[in-house]
């Protein structure tokens, strides 16, 4: 750096360099809109086939949008059914389409999951997923927020920054082929959100100006730089300027803000999560199990209060089911080498795991773990009140979405739902059941509605409106009968 420029930075003081970002973007109690928020929930795994998907109830012989048996690895969230939308015939039909092949079966669904568009060679997806593109559009619109998104990940195996492994990749992407990472210890997640806590904003004003000239510097050296790169890296150094902009935007709009500070969560709230063991060779049946079972509802109730105190208003929680070990299941049981073999297994009528009453139960036991971790948000959001009094679940959206259909590795039938209205803007309790068209490409096929549309659907409800989302050629337009009459 020349000699000028470095007292140009020196200039600007310490406190612009680190300044720290002050968490909310609105006074509490101001007379304007209650801001909405959606949190995409993931699940690596499907789930049993005859177990997870709407049947009729009891003595039926079929079932109907409010008539239907709750599936029972969901029978957690059985009470919330008043708040839910659940689909029949939803089909991850860009998968199923594209082109290119997957480097493997997870990837088929993984790199489709959450973009709903043809992937990036066989392995990555091709785009940027739904939460990232509605949290991209929400900055746009001047929804400053401290973090543009919230990244977590709930697993047995939360030991990433241990030594062993690197740091945890979800099916989250800012672009093509961009994979973000995610955080998944309750006490790294909780400084992430909550601590640099400000407790002084008499110089805001000063900050504002030292921040402008920072960030006007910057810009700077950037155009000077890019003029001597090649078209491509030239290409990336203005994504990386427009990033810049959008920082100081926001940074901006939070220190001429209210803080709403006062919603944040006492350090203790993550205290017991500090005693565990979190090395990756600890023992399964126990420890894993053990801090899954701590860990993860804290983590749930993380990503509520940031919701809450406006942190950010997208969050993406990519959650494993429980270890199975500390359900009962040890490999070689049931002939199967693990609990991923055995869902295989039990998933494929023609097997003797499919027709095992006690192979079944053990599989609903560990989804349904599953299930009442997304209770235990749900829950969280439902206690949490607005500066209106109102539940903070009147206003967030819970979308929960899979890496495939069921343990076949099958991307149709999708068992996917929603827990919110997000201020009515959806009418719940239903069962929506989508119907099905042969495949003009592959006669043999048919195809439910196109995963896609519920992304346009979710997009709507945040404010988002889009015609259609990621593949443009399979895309639709929003599931209607989503919305409220």
């Amino acid at each position: 750096m020349k000699r000028r420029d470095l007292l140009k930075v020196g200039a600007l003081g310490s406190a612009a360099l680190a300044v720290p970002l002050l968490r909310g973007s609105r006074a509490l109690g101001a007379p304007v809109p209650i801001p909405k928020r959606v949190v995409f929930v993931y699940l690596q795994d499907g789930l049993l086939i005859g177990d997870g998907e709407p049947k009729p109830p009891p003595g039926a012989t079929s079932y109907d949008a409010r008539n239907f048996a709750f599936p029972a690895c969901l029978q957690p969230l059985a009470e919330l059914r008043r708040d839910m939308l659940l689909f029949d015939n939803l089909d991850m039909v860009s998968a199923t389409t594209d082109p290119t092949s997957p480097a493997n079966a997870h990837l088929a669904g993984e790199t489709h999951a959450l973009t709903g568009a043809y992937r990036l060679g066989d392995s990555l997806p091709g785009a940027a997923s739904i939460d990232q593109f509605i949290a991209q559009e929400l900055s746009r619109s001047g929804a400053a927020t401290a973090l543009r998104s919230l990244e977590v990940f709930c697993s047995a195996d939360m030991a990433y920054n241990d030594g062993f492994k690197g740091p945890k990749k979800i099916p989250s992407t800012s672009a093509a082929g961009q994979k973000l990472d995610a955080l998944g210890r309750p006490d790294e997640i909780f400084e992430r959100l909550f601590g640099n806590p400000v407790t002084n904003t008499a110089n805001t004003s000063a900050l504002i100006e030292r921040q402008k000239r920072l960030f006007d510097f910057l810009r700077g050296e950037h155009s000077d730089v890019g003029t001597r790169l090649p078209e491509d890296d030239r290409r990336k150094l203005d994504q990386h300027i427009q990033h810049l902009s959008d920082i100081e935007a926001r940074q901006r709009a939070l220190l001429a803000s209210q803080d709403r500070q006062v919603l944040w969560p006492s350090r203790t709230l993550v205290d017991p999560a500090r005693s565990l063991n979190w090395t990756y060779n600890a023992d399964r049946r126990t420890t894993w199990y053990n801090r899954y079972e701590l860990a993860v509802p804290l983590n749930m109730k993380l990503v509520a209060a940031a919701l809450h105190a406006d942190v950010t208003r997208v969050a993406t929680i990519a959650l494993d089911p429980p270890p199975p070990e500390g359900l009962g299941f040890s490999g070689g049981m049931y002939d199967a080498i693990d609990f991923h073999d055995l869902i295989h297994k039990a998933n494929d009528p023609k097997t003797s795991q499919a027709q095992n009453p006690e192979v079944r139960s053990l599989i609903i036991r560990v989804l349904q773990n599953a299930m009442h971790k997304v209770r235990i948000l749900a829950d969280e959001l439902a206690t949490l009140k607005e500066v209106d009094g109102s539940r903070l679940l009147d206003h967030t959206l819970i979308v929960f979405t899979s890496q495939i259909g069921w343990g076949s590795h099958a991307l149709e039938r999708l068992p996917w739902f929603t827990i919110g209205n997000i201020d009515g803007y959806f009418d719940t309790g239903r069962l929506i059941v989508l119907e099905r068209s042969t495949d003009p490409r592959a006669t043999w096929r048919t195809n439910g509605r196109p995963h896609n549309d519920l992304f346009v659907s979710v997009a709507g409800a945040m404010g988002v409106s889009i015609g259609k989302f990621g593949e443009a050629s399979v895309s639709t337009g929003p599931i209607v009968e989503m919305r409220t009459a």
